[in-house]
This record gives structure tokens, sequence and C-alpha cells, in this order.
């Protein structure tokens, strides 16, 4: 079975092996993930058919994105439901700027240091998709602030701010153009 051996070098921690009477053969992973296919010479084992894989992958960035494969490297549709145990999301610091690039982020922090400050929205919101950000502001009733999105507030008002503290906002949109904003903790100690 030189395929075999091949994916041994390179998979650590193979348990065990079967072979059935079709010739198909079943990789035990420390317990966590069984093959039953893979392609290749064995060489270079580029990424396992997600159907054929039962347990709990604990690195989805093994794995390859071709039709039948799932890759944490680019966008995947699933069309059926899928449950997550958890969901890492990006942290972005604006610094300087004002502007929510909701292509490199979800969860963005802003110190306000002068007024006016107008944040504004860059990137694609597609009607029937919900897009949402998280936008955590420090210090923001010390100065004027206003969202160049036009967000709908609850009862029509923008909440007001801590002048010395953190507050959090939410932000989302389902219908490509109209924003929904909710306030979402206020002076964060």
């Amino acid at each position: 079975m030189p395929i075999l051996s091949n994916v041994k070098k390179i998979v650590k921690n193979i348990d065990n092996t079967t072979t059935n009477p079709n010739g198909n053969t079943r990789l035990n992973f420390n317990n966590h993930v069984y093959a039953t296919k893979f392609f290749g010479d064995g060489s270079a084992l580029t990424g396992l058919p997600y159907g054929n894989i039962t347990g709990v992958p604990t690195n989805l960035s093994q794995f390859t994105n071709n039709m039948n494969y799932v890759s944490s490297s680019v966008s995947n549709t699933f069309s059926a439901a899928q449950k997550f145990t958890s969901i890492k999301e990006t942290k972005v610091d604006l610094g300087a700027g004002t502007v929510i690039y909701l292509d490199i982020g979800s969860y963005f922090t802003k110190t306000v240091t002068v007024s006016p400050t107008t944040f504004s929205i860059t990137g694609a919101v597609v009607n029937g998709e919900c897009r949402s950000f998280i936008l955590e502001i420090t210090n923001g009733g010390s100065y004027t602030l206003s969202f160049g999105f036009t967000p709908k507030w609850a009862g029509g008002v923008t909440p007001v701010l801590s002048a010395a503290g953190r507050d959090v906002l939410g932000f989302y949109c389902v219908d490509g153009a109209t924003w929904n904003g909710i306030l979402m903790s206020k002076d964060i100690k």
C-alpha cells in the first residue's frame, strides 16, 4: 500500500487503518476525523471530501476548496443548517480613520478625539443578505458624531453616548440599503 504509507508520512497521528473488501481504506486520526476516501497518490494530501468526514475536525485550514471541500481561506456557502460552537471575529481598531470596511472585519473600535466625527461604511451589502458589525466607541459623548449611512434607531432617536467611557453599538442591514442601529451597552466599566 504505497499510497497509505505516503499519507501516513504527511498526516501525523493516524491511530489505525482498515481496508474493507471493496478496497476503501479508513483512516482514524486521533479518534477525531475518519476518512473513507481521499484523492491523489498520497504524496500530498490536499483535501478530504467533507461528505466523507465524520467527527470533529479541529482545523479547517487543512482542507482545500473544490466544490466538495470546505476551506477557511474563502467564503463557503452551506445549503443545509450548520452548527458552529464558536465564531472568531476580526477586531479592527479604526485609529485615526472612520471608515468601516465590512470586508476586513465585523468588530470595530474607535477612540473619538475630534468633532465632528462621521462614520461611513465600505463593502457590499446585498438585498436579502444580512450584514452586521459592532462599533465600540470610547468618549463618543464628548464629541459630535454622525453616521454617513444614516442608521434607523429605536424611537427614531440617536442614543446619547458616554463622555468618558466605552459604548457599544450594533448595526445590521437586510435590504441592501437601510441600516438599523442598536445601543448594545452603555458606559462599560
